[in-house]
C-alpha cells in the first residue's frame, strides 16, 4: 500500500468551527476500494462488500451473498480481515451483520464464530504480537438468522479504543464448511487525530550485484495487497509468504548488494525489513542477510556510509510479522544495502521484502491536521 498525502486547500479555523457540528457516535466511512484487506476472497463476495453499506436497508441485512457479503476462498481458521479507518478514532461500538446468505443450505453457518478483534495505529505491527491491543469482550459472532429481516449484532460493551487499523483474526466458523465470512460491518466513534501511521515512499530496485532464477531483485518491494499475499509475498498482517519466486536471492553470492531507489531526494526516517523466509528443504532462512552496511547517496554514484546494522533472521513462518524496523533518520534518494555475512548458509543470501517510510511528525502536528481537516491520505491500491 503505498500513501499519498495531499493537501485540501481549506482554512483549519473554519474546520475547526465544524468540527464541533460532527455526532459525538457517528459511524465512522471507510474506503471500500483501499480501506478493507482480507485474507482470501470468493467470487464476486470481495471483501469491499463489508463496508459499503451493499445489502443493507434500514439496518436490516438482505440474503443474497453474490455483490453484497463476503467469504474466503476454501479456508477458516487462520483467516482474517483488516480495517482501515483512514485515520485515528475513538472506537465506542461495533455493528457486525453476520454472514446472511439463504442460498445453498446452511450457508449462515459460514459466518465467523469464534475470533480476536484487535487494533493499532500501523498497518504493519496492528496485530504483531509486540504491539497488538486486544478488544477485550468480543470472542464470538452470533450466527445470523439467513432472513431478510436479520439486524446483526452491535457490541457496545468494551472499553472505548484508540486506532485506525482494527484486524479481525478468526478462528472458526457456525460448523459450516470450509469458507468464513460477513456480510457488513460498521464502527462507531469519535474523530482523534489524522493517520499517526507512517506514511511509505514507493521504492524500485535500482541495482544489485546477482539474482538467481526466479527469485528476482524485484521481488523485494511492492505494494501491500489488499487481498491476501498477492504477488510480492506481503499481506496486510505485515505476514510474509515463504515462497521463493516473492523474494531476491543473490546468484552464489554471501556479500551481495542491492539498491533501492525513493524516487527523489526524501527523508526517510525508518526502513522495514523481512528477511529471507524460504523453507523448502530445511533451514533456508539462513540465506538471509545478517551483518549489513547501509549506504547513502542521491545520485547512485557517490555513497556514503550510514550505519551497520544486524538484520534478524526469518523465522520460515508465513503467519506471523516477523519483520524489524530500523531507524535511518536521513535524506537521500538512493539507499544501497551492502551484506557482509548471513546467517550462516554456504552460497546463497538474500532477502523478502524491504519497505521505506517518511519521518512521523511530531504528535502536536498531527492533532492539528486531523481537527482542520487539512490532510486526506489517499491509498493506491496493490
Amino acid at each position: 500500500m503505498q500513501i499519498k498525502i495531499t493537501a485540501i486547500q481549506s482554512s483549519a479555523a473554519a474546520l475547526l468551527v465544524g468540527l464541533a457540528t460532527l455526532p459525538a457516535n457517528a459511524s465512522i466511512s471507510i474506503d471500500p476500494v483501499n480501506g478493507v484487506f482480507v485474507s482470501s476472497q470468493w467470487v464476486n463476495r470481495d471483501g469491499d462488500h463489508l463496508v459499503n453499506g451493499s445489502g443493507l436497508t434500514a439496518g436490516q441485512h438482505n440474503t443474497n451473498p453474490d455483490g453484497f457479503m463476503w467469504h474466503t476462498a476454501n479456508e477458516v481458521a487462520g483467516a482474517w480481515v483488516v480495517f482501515d479507518l483512514g485515520a485515528v478514532y475513538q472506537v465506542n461500538s461495533i455493528d457486525v451483520w453476520n454472514h446472511n446468505s439463504s442460498i445453498g443450505v446452511n450457508e449462515t453457518r459460514r459466518g465467523i464464530n469464534a475470533l480476536t478483534v484487535q487494533y493499532g495505529n500501523a498497518l504493519y505491527g496492528s496485530t504483531n504480537t509486540a504491539t497488538a491491543n486486544t478488544v477485550a469482550g468480543i470472542t464470538n459472532f452470533a450466527e445470523a438468522t439467513g432472513l431478510a429481516t436479520y439486524t446483526g449484532q452491535n457490541f457496545n460493551a468494551f472499553t472505548p479504543f484508540t486506532a485506525q487499523f482494527i484486524a479481525f483474526e478468526i478462528d472458526s466458523n457456525h460448523a459450516g464448511d470450509n469458507f468464513v465470512g460477513l456480510s457488513e460491518v460498521q464502527f462507531n466513534g469519535t474523530l482523534v487525530s489524522a493517520s499517526t501511521a507512517p506514511t511509505e515512499i514507493a521504492a524500485t530496485v535500482a541495482g544489485f550485484s546477482s539474482e538467481f532464477g526466479g527469485r528476482p531483485a524485484s521481488a523485494s518491494v511492492g505494494a501491500t495487497n489488499t487481498v491476501g499475499f498477492g504477488s510480492n509475498g506481503l499481506n496486510a498482517l505485515g505476514h510474509h509468504s515463504t515462497a521463493v519466486s516473492q523474494m531476491w536471492l543473490s546468484n552464489a553470492e554471501v556479500a551481495p548488494d542491492i539498491t533501492y531507489d525513493l524516487g527523489a531526494v526524501t527523508a526517510i526516517g525508518q526502513m522495514q525489513v523481512w528477511n529471507y523466509n524460504e523453507t523448502a528443504g530445511g533451514g533456508l532462512t539462513s540465506r538471509g542477510a545478517r551483518e549489513v552496511d547501509i549506504y547513502t547517496s542521491d545520485n547512485n554514484v557517490d555513497f556514503t556510509l550510514l550505519d551497520s546494522v544486524e538484520f534478524n533472521e526469518a523465522t520460515g513462518a508465513d503467519d506471523e510479522d516477523f519483520s524489524q524496523l530500523i531507524d535511518l533518520n536521513t535524506t537521500a534518494r538512493y539507499i544501497k544495502l551492502d551484506v557482509q555475512t548471513n546467517w550462516g548458509a554456504s552460497t546463497y543470501t538474500g532477502l523478502s521484502e524491504v519497505k521505506f517510510f517518511a519521518p512521523i511528525p511530531e504528535p502536536s502536528s498531527l492533532a492539528v491536521l486531523g481537527l482542520s481537516g487539512l490532510l486526506v491520505a489517499r491509498r493506491r491500491r496493490g
